[in-house]
């Protein structure tokens, strides 16, 4: 890999506590790290400090749920709004997020969004994979698709927007249609996005239910309405490998990344935002010199022949990645530092 300087880093942590854990689930595993919230934030802030002297950037993610005590989130939302919303690719905490959170009664709900409506908290988003009994099971969570439902209807009378993301697989293609006619039953406007199931955490388990291009044609117009404009961006695996060929040669990361657990918190807390930036740009050196480049992984490990999509390089660098560390066990390398990595 070429040398870089990296502009930004990204801090993640997983401290947040998912009542359940989606077939889908970015992460393979819901044990969260022993880690304080006011900890996460001592860090986080340490680097926003720096940030405001230097320009050097910093994004923070502390995992999929929002299941807090309203103390707690409270003092995330605090450093979300600190640290500027408008990153792309950062946690947006003026949306709230449903997967993970317990199921609560009409009274309980309503009172739980309230709350954090109070707090800049402006957006309902919940994610749809499947319908009634089918949703339930991708979440793990008996009764979760009538939860999401009953929680953006009460969002919709507290005055907040809506944002509907429904998950695409050839499981769920049939079911697609009646999903539509309930959500719309839900009685008020919402924002809907499609999305493919990410190659990455648990969601690898299920490549066989990835879809095609061909079975997507196939469905009635008004499903098909769902990912319209999103059909010029998801790809095959070849489709991404000649994209990552276009243009001149890419730079395999230009932030790095920092992960908090309970074993380095500690440490963190002591080092400088000077010294740990330069400890993660070297490591970070180190491991993309032991993997091949981007396009090297295009050219050795992409399928050509593989009809299903797949929503951002992301995905298919790390399918890519995996081919690759099965033919090479000897290499070991630590992922966290990827950029394509939570």
């Amino acid at each position: 890999m070429a040398d870089f300087t990296p502009v930004g880093l990204t801090i993640t942590a997983q401290i947040a506590k998912c009542a359940h854990h989606c077939r889908f689930c970015l992460l393979n595993e819901r044990a969260t790290h022993d880690i304080a919230v006011d900890s996460f934030v001592a860090v986080v802030e340490k680097f926003i400090a720096h940030k405001n002297k230097t320009g050097f950037e910093v994004k923070q993610w502390f995992g999929n749920s929002y299941n807090f005590p309203l103390v707690e989130f409270a003092k995330l939302v605090r450093l979300f709004f600190k640290n500027g919303y408008n990153q792309p690719g950062a946690q947006d905490l003026r949306y709230i997020f449903l997967g993970g959170l317990p199921i609560m009664g009409k009274k309980e709900l309503r009172a739980w969004l309230a709350a954090r409506r109070e707090l800049g908290c402006l957006h309902v988003a919940a994610t749809y994979c499947g319908v009634g009994s089918s949703h339930d099971y991708n979440c793990s969570c008996a009764g979760h698709f009538n939860f999401q439902t009953k929680a953006q209807s009460i969002a919709a009378d507290l005055g907040m927007s809506n944002l509907q993301r429904i998950i695409i697989t050839s499981a769920n293609l049939p079911q697609l249609n009646e999903l539509l006619v309930k959500l719309n039953a839900v009685g008020h406007e919402s924002t809907r996005q499609a999305f493919l199931m990410f190659y990455n955490g648990r969601g690898k388990l299920f490549e066989n239910e990835r879809p095609t291009l061909r079975q997507l044609l196939k469905q009635t117009p008004a499903v098909q309405e769902l990912y319209r404009k999103n059909l010029a961006d998801w790809k095959t695996e070849d489709g991404w490998a000649k994209a990552l060929f276009v243009g001149k040669e890419f730079r395999q990361s230009d932030r790095i990344a920092l992960r908090i657990t309970a074993e380095n918190i500690a440490s963190l807390k002591d080092m400088s935002c000077e010294d740990l930036i330069l400890d993660l740009t070297e490591r970070t050196r180190c491991v993309y010199a032991d993997i091949p480049s981007r396009q090297e992984l295009a050219a050795d490990y992409s399928d050509k022949a593989n009809p299903k999509l797949y929503m951002t390089s992301w995905d298919v660098e790390r399918l890519w990645l995996d081919r690759f560390m099965v033919k090479n066990p000897h290499i070991s390398i630590d992922h966290s530092l990827l950029h394509f990595c939570l």
